[in-house]
């Protein structure tokens, strides 16, 4: 499988830089670096469903695929910790104002 970074070239008149993308996301209040997937597992989460058990039953998913969206989550986020992820993701704007898991 191919990895993609999350980086991206800007370019202006006067000098060119490498930003990293999800650090830049958080700082501007830009979009959701999270996937939908991921914005429906912390969605489950803030709804109430705490354990991976609990958020698999409700999404129709496995244990290891909810496991794997946290993990990338946090990885795409740089926000490590369950709660520090669905802190950051409410704080930020990163779900959908109401439920929503489905």
């Amino acid at each position: 499988a191919s990895r993609t970074f999350p980086y991206t070239f800007v370019s202006s008149a006067s000098r060119s830089v490498l930003v990293t993308l999800p650090a830049t996301i958080r700082r501007c209040g830009m979009e959701s670096p999270l996937t939908k997937r991921q914005q429906q597992v912390l969605q489950a989460m803030r709804d109430g469903h705490y354990s991976d058990q609990q958020i698999a039953e409700y999404l129709h998913i496995s244990i290891n695929t909810v496991r794997n969206h946290l993990r990338q989550a946090r990885i795409r986020t740089d926000v490590y910790g369950r709660l520090r992820l669905l802190d950051a993701a409410i704080k930020h704007g990163w779900l959908a104002p109401t439920g929503g898991g489905e």
